[in-house]
């Protein structure tokens, strides 16, 4: 939302993401600014919130202001960006991704990868089990390309969330050769040759 992934390197951001992880603690919040050619810094400030109605909570806030969209001095309790993540079973859940049986209803209805999509990042632990068998059949049953891309996508995914970084290092390998062999599939074959892994990202 703020734009700052086409400032940052994959190794900058990770470097974001390494630190607070092994820094932030219920007493230690962790302050993050990233200089701007025009006006203030960006700053992030993640913290964690204990003891609330919703139980343990990070916090992600920013002065951007999402109506002028530009970073501010200071943040606006009412424009600027803030996000919040659930904290369960030692995961992040993000609010718009809590399950419930009426999203779920929906994205049965949509494309195939929807409710993997849903499965793979709610709350809900029993459907981590449900988009692996999803995710497999998706793979073994069609022929779209894009559908098959998304596949070896979510798979990766799927191995990360679930403590398998070998596996999901395989089934990114995978996704990549695949990416790279076909034409019918917008970016690829030589269109993003060198950085396709940051092009999927965005």
């Amino acid at each position: 939302m703020t734009d700052l992934y086409k400032q940052l390197s994959n190794e900058e951001m990770s470097s974001i993401i390494n630190h607070v992880y092994y820094g932030i603690s219920e007493k230690e919040k962790i302050e993050v600014k990233v200089g701007q050619d025009k006006g203030p810094d960006a700053q992030l400030t993640f913290s964690i919130l204990t003891d609330t109605k919703d139980g343990d909570l990070l916090v992600l806030g920013k002065n951007f202001n999402k109506k002028s969209r530009v970073f501010e001095n200071k943040t606006n309790d009412e424009e600027s960006i803030v996000r919040w993540y659930f904290i369960r079973n030692e995961k992040l859940f993000y609010r718009k991704d809590i399950y419930s049986k009426k999203e779920e209803k929906i994205r049965l209805k949509e494309e195939p990868y929807s409710i993997i999509d849903y499965y793979l990042f709610d709350d809900n632990p029993e459907n981590d089990e449900k988009s692996k068998e999803l995710i497999d059949n998706l793979l073994e049953s069609t022929s779209d390309e894009i559908e098959r891309l998304y596949g070896l996508l979510y798979l990766g995914e799927y191995w990360l969330l679930n403590g398998e970084p070998e596996k999901a290092e395989e089934s990114v390998q995978e996704l990549e050769s695949y990416f790279q062999e076909q034409e019918n599939i917008p970016g690829c074959k030589c269109r993003y040759p060198k950085n396709w892994d940051s092009e999927i990202n965005k």
